[in-house]
This record gives C-alpha cells, structure tokens and sequence, in this order.
C-alpha cells in the first residue's frame, strides 16, 4: 500500500512540475503576440486570461 501511494505521488509531483514549466512557456511564447498591456489587472493577469490559463 505504501509503495503504490508514493508512486502516485511521485507522478503528481513531476506531473505538477511539468504543467508548471508548460505554463511559463506558453507565457513567454504569447507575450510577443499581445497587443497591449491593461493596467489594472496587470500584466500576467492579461496574459492568462487570453491563453485561457
């Protein structure tokens, strides 16, 4: 029991890690794409919500 549940841990963590890392890049690819930034919300903000993250 105690193995299967560290395995399933140790996919969630690197699973984790990988969405974090595909989520900064899909940032740094759009942001030469935006039109323009609109303060307030501010700037990561206006990113997110036009990559729908």
């Amino acid at each position: 029991m105690k193995k299967s549940l560290q395995k399933f841990g140790y996919v969630l963590f690197i699973s984790g890690i990988f969405l974090f890392g595909l989520m900064h890049l899909l940032i740094a690819l759009f942001i030469p794409n935006l039109a323009g930034w609109s303060d307030p919300p501010g700037k990561l903000t206006t990113v997110l919500n036009e990559i729908i993250g």
